[in-house]
């Protein structure tokens, strides 16, 4: 029978083994990060704004507790990345948002302008077209007439809206009036639906001096889908009004009163 060797390893006893120290991990710094992430909703919709703050707030008290944390944090790279994300994305949201505002004012200020060019060059029927919805409009062509004559309804709408105040007193001052922008007094609505009031002076020739009164147009972009031409409404004009930068003490022309 052969003779069976059995060999045993003995293992020897470690010394000064060293475990690596622990460091936890800022969950400040993670949440900061995720919602820098997340910062690139309020590039695209306003309801994103508050993500931005709220980054920078949580990426900034990690970075503040990573540096006096003992035993030391990890995340203090995911903190600062979380805050340059919430810093740019932020700064980028502030921007486009400004910019579509300044646009949005630009483009309601060019159909308020055309409103009251159409009443300058004593076109009232396509003046009255601004106010109805961009789907109940006629084309602003040489035909107009023609669908005024053969419906009385529109007819009888089109001389209510002549007999206006307003509207017969631009129509009256014709081309001898000077028409211009002086601000927008206010602005609301969603993206792509917004309503604004916007400020117009009116200034005419009288008996040797020129006199001025204000205007306000409310016009108003229905949330339709686009189509070619112009969206936008008008949904009030008044005249006579006073400016709210206009001293008390200044006597506001009452023209255009309605």
């Amino acid at each position: 029978m052969p003779e069976i060797h059995s060999s045993h390893v003995q293992l020897s006893e470690a010394h000064g083994l060293e475990l690596p120290d622990y460091h936890p991990v800022s969950g400040l710094a993670v949440a900061g990060l995720v919602f820098g992430l997340l910062s690139a909703v309020a590039v695209l919709d306003p309801i994103g704004w508050l993500l931005p703050p709220v980054g920078i707030l949580l990426s900034a008290v990690a970075l503040w507790r990573i540096a006096r944390s003992n035993p030391a944090m990890v995340g203090r790279k995911a903190a600062l990345v979380g805050l340059a994300l919430s810093v740019l994305l932020g700064a980028a949201a502030i921007s486009r948002s400004a910019t579509y505002n300044r646009l949005v004012r630009d483009e309601a200020r060019a159909f308020g302008l055309a409103w009251f060019q159409l009443l300058a060059e004593r076109q009232p029927q396509m003046a009255f077209q601004l106010t109805l919805e961009p789907g109940d409009r006629q084309p602003l062509d040489s035909d107009l007439w023609t669908v005024y004559r053969n419906s009385p309804e529109r007819r009888k709408a089109l001389k209510e809206y002549v007999d206006g105040p307003l509207v017969k007193t631009l129509l009256a001052l014709g081309e001898k009036a000077t028409v211009r922008y002086w601000g927008t007094e206010d602005f609301s609505g969603e993206e792509g639906s917004e309503t604004l009031t916007q400020t117009f002076s009116v200034t005419y020739p009288d008996a040797g001096s020129t006199k001025t009164f204000f205007v306000d147009l409310v016009p108003r972009r229905p949330a339709i889908l686009r189509s070619q031409g112009v969206n936008w409404v008008l949904a009030r004009a008044e005249g006579g009004i006073r400016p709210s930068w206009m001293p008390e003490e200044v006597e506001a022309d009452p023209a255009g009163r309605r």
